[in-house]
């Protein structure tokens, strides 16, 4: 196993200079060191144009924040520049991580908290208006839950187990000729915390492929099969009944905003604003350029402005 590489004051001491990124389709990508489970984390950050055949494969990280005590502080540290420089990162993101984590071979990931300075509003504001490409260009979206047991929930391994009887047999023969006791398994396993952030709406129904990986379990699974898992009655997220519609999207037939606010009203956030900034990346082209996110606006502002919007486009006096 891998030791510390400095002490925890030597470590507080260095922490990561992110510089700014060049103007345009400019991103930065981690490249995750190989380790064992418990080996300390370290990677490389380095920028990337993801507009240019230059910009490698990559894969997205999905996750929460917070982890499942509602803890969102960066408490853990990733090494970065041959283990120099410092980021902190909450316990939920040092989890997934670590679930992700290759013993042999690096793993080339974005990830929103150590990816975009979040120190940086403009950064966060335009980062986050390239998100619909950043999770549609990636070659997988990695959906960690959490662990198998989570909070109040002890059934992430037979859920695990009937997900992937659902991807191989169908969804008829795990509900209808199976235990009685499959859909509140499921029903548990899609209360975790997880399904209920609104980022993950965009992350899941813009990814070419999802693994959502559950503490050292992963399984490939589709945007389908979860649809499918919704008209049946299974207790996923009412927004999965757009899974398939999204990367399908033409700008001929988009997403509607007033639907997609409607289908995730109950979802969690930290930041207010991003109730409207996490939904941009779903709707078209035209409608997210006259909603771009602007972090140095109030949460006050981007509601009336989304409000007036809706009204003026659309018609929708309802939404006051």
């Amino acid at each position: 196993m891998q030791t510390s590489f400095q002490s925890e004051a030597q470590r507080e001491g260095n922490p990561y200079v992110y510089t700014d990124l060049p103007k345009g389709s400019w991103i930065r990508l981690l490249e995750l060191s190989p380790g064992n489970r418990l080996d300390t984390l370290s990677g490389r950050l380095f920028q990337v144009p993801w507009e240019q055949e230059t910009c490698p494969p990559y894969s997205v990280l999905s996750y929460t924040w917070a982890d499942d005590k509602g803890d969102a502080s960066p408490s853990n540290l990733i090494f970065l520049d041959g283990e120099q420089k410092v980021v902190r990162i909450t316990r939920n993101c040092d989890r997934a991580l670590r679930s992700l984590r290759q013993k042999h071979q690096s793993v080339l990931l974005w990830v929103d908290s150590i990816c975009i300075n979040q120190l940086s509003p403009s950064e966060r504001s335009h980062q986050v208006g390239l998100m619909k490409t950043i999770y549609s260009k990636a070659t997988a979206v990695h959906a960690y839950v959490g662990e198998m047991e989570c909070g109040d929930d002890s059934t992430g391994t037979e859920a695990m187990a009937l997900l992937h009887d659902v991807q191989v047999n169908g969804i008829c023969d795990i509900l209808f000729h199976g235990k009685t006791s499959n859909i509140s398994v499921l029903n548990k396993f899609f209360g975790r915390p997880y399904f209920a952030r609104l980022w993950v709406v965009q992350e899941l129904l813009l990814a070419q492929s999802i693994t959502i990986h559950c503490g050292e379990a992963s399984l490939k699974v589709t945007n389908e099969s979860m649809s499918q898992l919704y008209e049946q009655g299974v207790n996923v997220p009412s927004w999965v009944r757009f899974a398939g519609k999204a990367r399908s999207n033409a700008e001929q037939a988009p997403l509607n905003l007033r639907d997609l606010l409607a289908a995730t009203s109950v979802c969690r956030v930290t930041d207010l604003r991003d109730k409207i900034f996490g939904l941009l990346g779903l709707i078209s082209n035209d409608q997210a350029s006259e909603l771009s996110p602007d972090y140095e606006l109030t949460v006050r502002e981007v509601y009336i402005g989304v409000a007036a919007y809706l009204m003026q486009k659309n018609h929708y006096c309802d939404i006051i």
